[in-house]
């Protein structure tokens, strides 16, 4: 191992927080959902009888690196499981994004070196790696999987993209960076919602507020869905649970910034994020779709950037998903991408494949034979149609 790096594997080893957050805050791509709160919380509620993987890279008495892995059954093919190491937070309903591993600035060298000396001496229970929802234009995690998959069968999958907003000068600015047609179309949301209510956008991000946040998280949500998903979201205890324990902890910091939109001391509209590392990190949104006319998650989109451009906010980053509202006014996006890495050269490689290209195969012929149903349905019958009939 290079200059002098070791390694440390634990399983749960809460006396780490110190050290861990503030390695993430001098590392090479700070992470909200790599913190140790995040992590320390996900695992408490998605993965508490789990078999964890954290191991740990230090160069003597300094934390270098962390690479947060835990053991599962992953599903190949429909039905069929094999034992695998995936990313802390990869599975369940919580979905975080920009996954990989924590890495000090100035140690990548060190710290890639330790890592895959650990792999490559590993023969411990797991066939491969699932590495998911990683960004690898983060050069850390790259390099990483070049590492690991160097000699030995990987696949690489593109996922979901996650568009952003690079701040630049005052809210004008932002606006003025906008094409004519989005302008307007702000205008116009706005000159409708302020002209019919008293709008108001109240920011939640203390201790005390959290709990009267997060009922009006979930009254909103419920007028969003409207009975059409009882277990959806922050209807579901774990998600709505897990997520308030976070908010709890992200509030002792500072992160935690929660907006509720009032038309007329009506809440109409959410967004729910946290501010790290200069960036807001949004998360959900939802609006009551009674003042869907008055559109209140536009409205409550612009008041909340206004927000956090006279707070400081560098960036907005809407996560993950190509929703039209994000794709017309971001500056920039970056793709999500998960890796396969197989241990061996055994036939698991082969069969992955297998099942991968079997897929492909049915979910194309799925749609292939639904459209041809519907061009068959959409014929007219005999005398249809005609001037005659």
């Amino acid at each position: 191992m290079n200059d002098g790096a070791m390694f440390h594997e634990s399983n749960r080893d809460s006396d780490l927080a110190p050290q861990w957050d503030e390695l993430i805050l001098d590392s090479m791509h700070p992470n909200v959902f790599l913190t140790w709160d995040w992590v320390s919380i996900w695992v408490k509620w998605f993965a508490s009888q789990k078999k964890l993987r954290i191991i740990q890279v230090w160069d003597g008495s300094q934390l270098i690196g962390i690479l947060p892995l835990y053991l599962c059954p992953v599903e190949l093919f429909p039905g069929i499981s094999v034992e695998g190491l995936k990313f802390i937070g990869d599975g369940d309903v919580v979905f975080p994004d920009f996954l990989g591993p924590i890495i000090r600035k100035g140690c990548l060298d060190s710290v890639l070196s330790c890592l895959q000396d650990v792999f490559a001496s590993d023969n411990k229970d797991y066939r491969f790696l699932r590495l998911a929802d990683m960004d690898l234009a983060s050069e850390g995690t790259r390099c990483l999987v070049d590492g690991l998959s160097r000699g030995i069968r990987s696949e690489t999958i593109p996922g979901d993209v996650c568009p952003y907003i690079e701040f630049s000068g005052n809210y004008e600015s932002f606006l003025a960076s906008l094409n004519s047609k989005r302008r307007s179309s702000i205008k116009s949301n706005d000159k409708k919602a302020f002209s019919n209510f008293h709008v108001r956008l109240e920011c939640y991000q203390t201790l005390d507020k959290v709990d009267e946040a997060f009922e009006l998280i979930i009254q909103i949500f419920s007028k969003a869905t409207r009975g059409q998903d009882k277990v959806k979201g922050f209807l579901r205890k774990d998600y709505a649970g897990f997520h308030k324990e976070v908010a709890r902890a992200f509030a002792r910091k500072g992160w935690l910034r929660i907006y509720i939109l009032h038309y007329n001391d009506i809440p109409v509209a959410y967004l729910y994020g946290y501010v790290f590392n200069k960036a807001f990190w949004f998360y959900q949104t939802s609006y009551d779709l009674a003042y869907k006319e008055y559109t209140p998650g536009a409205v409550a989109l612009q008041q909340v950037i206004k927000s956090l451009i006279d707070e400081g906010a560098e960036k907005f980053d809407f996560l993950r998903g190509d929703e039209a509202y994000k794709l017309k006014i971001c500056t920039g996006h970056k793709q999500l991408t998960t890796a396969y890495i197989f241990r061996d050269k055994s036939s698991l490689y082969s069969f992955y494949k297998w099942g991968r290209n079997m897929k492909h195969f049915l979910s194309s012929t799925k749609k292939i034979l639904m459209e041809k149903t519907e061009r068959l349905l959409s014929r007219p019958v005999d005398g249809a149609g005609s001037p005659e009939a």
